[in-house]
């Protein structure tokens, strides 16, 4: 099972969604979601094995009747399980919880099918797919092989870990944007091409592919602005107009991307700072 857990992660790691974050709704789904749903069938087939194998009493820790978008919820709860002492009603518990989510998942692919729908909510339902597919088969996979005493090749990543690497990354994009005050005209050029290479940069990590799909979709387009800008004669009346506007929308979404400081596992990490920065100090009296 641990070596059927880590070839479907494998699978669905090698489904890249990068180049169809501009591409029509029917192009996305021919491209990866009927072979996400596939996925998603063939991890549920699988974790009802594991269940059955590790044989748990737990009552549903998690799950509802209708798909949910609230996936950071669900992950900090596999995040609590993974990181408790490793048993089989460990295994089962996290197995249990992820046929559940996957379910909502499965549910979630079915209603794109079947509807015409925009490309950017169809992209975020795979997205969300291929996250929970991954997470949760991470997390199988890692507490099984703790439990057997076998080892594996997949490494867990917490949300926490994940939510910090983030806003990291954004805070060296609003960097370069806020670093200075807005550009002069003769500095526009250089200012916008430096934003447009940070923002490549970020789309080339591997880091990308964990940020949401919305903010995602609008680090392209703001991308696909800077050059079109770029080709444009900048020095013209109305490229200067267009650069200032086009400098203002950036300015605009640095200060959009500060909000990560808003997730939950980064609001408790920071409450915890705090108290324990708090603490020190009163020590220190």
């Amino acid at each position: 099972m641990l070596e059927e857990l880590t070839t479907l992660v494998e699978c669905v790691n090698a489904v890249d969604l990068r180049d169809l974050e501009q591409r029509p709704a029917r192009e996305t789904w021919e491209s990866v979601g009927s072979t996400l749903q596939g996925y998603v069938s063939a991890s549920l087939k699988l974790l009802e094995r594991v269940v059955g194998r590790y044989d748990t009493t737990s009552e549903p820790v998690f799950g509802s009747d209708e798909p949910s978008d609230e996936y950071g919820a669900y992950a900090l709860q596999v995040d609590t399980i993974s990181q408790q002492r490793p048993s089989g009603g460990r295994v089962a518990d996290l197995a249990f919880m992820a046929r559940l989510e996957l379910r909502d998942r499965a549910r979630a692919l079915d209603g794109m099918h079947t509807h015409t729908l925009a490309a950017r909510p169809l992209l975020s339902t795979i997205d969300r797919a291929r996250r929970c597919v991954r997470k949760s088969l991470t997390a199988v996979a890692a507490m099984l092989a703790a439990v057997e005493g076998l080892d594996s090749s997949l490494c867990v990543s917490y949300e926490l870990e994940t939510s910090l690497e983030v806003r990291r990354a954004y805070a060296r994009l609003r960097a370069s944007i806020e670093g200075a005050k807005e550009p002069s005209d003769a500095e526009m050029y250089r200012r916008l091409r430096g934003v447009g290479t940070r923002i490549a940069m970020l789309i080339g990590r591997s880091l990308y592919q964990q940020l949401r799909v919305h903010d995602r979709c609008e680090l392209r387009d703001l991308q696909t602005r800077i050059l079109a800008w770029l080709r444009t004669d900048t020095d013209s009346e109305d490229g200067r107009i267009q650069g200032r506007r086009l400098w203002q929308d950036i300015a605009g979404y640095a200060r959009v991307l500060a909000m990560v400081s808003q997730r939950q596992e980064l609001l408790q990490h920071d409450a915890r700072l705090v108290t324990v920065a708090v603490g020190v100090s009163g020590r220190g009296v």
